[in-house]
Order: structure tokens, then C-alpha cells, then sequence
């Protein structure tokens, strides 16, 4: 109020105390404060810190002619369309980045479980490997032979070290 007859001399009427004075401060802040930071800083990530710094400024500057300001609202701050373009291009490539790094980490697991499986596998058949023996293999043979007999005609036919194998022949068959 103490300073609002010096404003309206200075300008004549609100509109006037607004495009002559509060605007053009407003304008050299907003354009000073986006300076300092990058376009994806100042149109995405850093938008509320650049506010806040926006208004205090703006705040300081016209306070001593009289002009007490609330708030500062950055609305319908628009970057150039290629601006926009290059702001959206780095997204894509960053969610991009995101998503080739994810399938890394996805293909490296599944190899991960795939080696587990294989040694597991070829643990296995080392121990499989380490049991057998001619004799465990013979028996395990005789056992097929008795089973097979049970149902057709059987045959045994020499094997090699002069052993004999027990092979299985379906008489059914010619």
C-alpha cells in the first residue's frame, strides 16, 4: 500500500504495472534461471527446484518497488520443437538403455541357470559313470533278459571276452 500511488504514477494502471514492470523482470529471470541448467534439467527433472529459484528471485526484485508476489507458477513453459525432438529422442534412447540392460541381466541369469543345470548334469553322469561296472551292466542286462523272457522266445548270443550277453529276439518276428 505505502508504495501503490508511486506504482500507478510510474505506470498509470495495473495492466500497465504489469506489462512495464512485473513481466519484463519476470521475462529476464525465468530466461536467466534456464540458462544455468540443461533442457531436460529445466523442462523435466529439475522443473520444481527451477521454481522455487524462479520465484524467490522473482520475489526480491519486486519487492522493493512495491510489488508483493505469492507465488510464481511456471504453466505452459514449452520447449522449441526440436528441443522437444531431442528431449524425447533421449528418453527413448535411456529407456532403450534400460531395457538392453534388463535383457543382459535376464540373458546372463538364464545362462547362469543353464551352467548350474549342465553341471549338475554332467556331476551326475561322472557319479553314474564311477558306479558302473562290467558286472553292474551284465546284471542289469540278466534282469532285461529275465523280463523279455518271461514274454517271447529268447536267445543269448556270445559276446565279446568270450562272455556271453544276453540278447533279446521277439520270435513273433522273421
Amino acid at each position: 500500500p505505502a508504495k501503490s500511488v508511486e506504482l500507478y504514477r510510474l505506470a498509470g494502471s495495473e495492466d500497465a504495472i504489469q506489462q512495464r514492470l512485473v513481466f519484463p523482470d519476470s521475462r529476464e529471470i525465468v530466461r536467466n534461471v534456464f540458462a544455468r541448467y540443461t533442457s531436460e534439467q529445466g523442462y523435466a527433472t529439475d522443473r520444481e527446484k527451477i521454481n522455487a529459484e524462479i520465484g524467490t528471485l522473482v520475489k526480491e526484485r519486486l519487492a522493493p518497488r512495491g510489488i508483493d508476489v505469492t507465488t510464481v507458477n511456471l504453466r505452459n513453459v514449452k520447449p522449441s520443437e526440436a528441443l522437444q525432438d531431442q528431449i524425447d529422442r533421449k528418453i527413448q534412447q535411456q529407456q532403450a538403455t534400460e531395457r538392453a540392460t534388463e535383457a543382459a541381466r535376464t540373458a546372463k541369469a538364464e545362462a547362469d541357470r543353464r551352467r548350474i543345470e549342465a553341471e549338475g548334469i554332467a556331476r551326475a553322469n561322472r557319479i553314474l559313470n564311477d558306479s558302473l561296472t562290467d558286472k553292474v551292466l551284465m546284471n542289469q542286462c540278466i534282469d532285461a533278459f529275465k523280463e523279455a523272457a518271461a514274454k517271447n522266445p529268447v536267445y543269448t548270443v556270445p559276446c565279446a571276452n568270450g562272455a556271453s550277453a544276453p540278447v533279446i529276439v521277439d520270435g513273433s518276428k522273421r
